[in-house]
């Protein structure tokens, strides 16, 4: 596996709070979804998404289809990752948001992230290998993560390695 970590910005930055909101409305989704797989003992990502989808897309629109998509994805993965008999996998304001290449976009060293507030842009100081490896197959997920108030993204590929690249953003836009 291999993991491309993007620096997005700063609690300082006019960006930060727009992030903020995505992660926690993302997680409360999250939840929301955690409720209705416990109460129907679902957590495949199939059957779940059959039960979840619309009473989630109806509760919470401003995530809109494929974030809400994501948000099914995320209860599947943490109750595969971490089972628990009786216990059902939390969400906290801070949890990963999941990305995919609907809601992401990477063309001309130029990311575009779907937001709660519509798609914020970035210029990045990406090579062409990035590109590449991202426009291919290989990529597993994508996640937005907040560490001591800066955002990052996550790219995890599907490679042998367990390398993980730092990348810096330039400037938000």
């Amino acid at each position: 596996m291999k993991v491309y970590k993007i620096k997005l910005c700063n609690a300082d930055s006019k960006y930060s709070n727009v992030l903020l909101s995505l992660q926690r409305r993302f997680s409360q989704a999250c939840n929301f979804v955690v409720e209705i797989a416990r109460q129907n003992n679902c957590f495949g990502r199939v059957p779940l998404h059959h039960l979840a989808y619309r009473l989630t897309r109806a509760r919470f629109p401003e995530l809109g289809s494929q974030l809400v998509s994501n948000a099914i994805f995320a209860v599947s993965k943490k109750n595969k990752t971490s089972p628990s008999a009786g216990n059902k996998p939390a969400f906290d304001e801070l949890s990963p948001v999941f990305f995919d290449k609907h809601t992401l976009s990477i063309k001309d060293s130029r990311l575009s992230l779907l937001t709660l507030e519509g798609r914020l842009k970035f210029n990045l100081k990406i090579s062409d290998d990035f590109v590449g490896i991202f426009q291919s197959s290989s990529l597993k997920e994508i996640r937005l993560t907040s560490e001591n108030g800066t955002h990052y993204l996550n790219f995890i590929f599907n490679y042998l390695s367990l390398e993980t690249e730092t990348i810096l953003s330039d400037q938000n836009t």
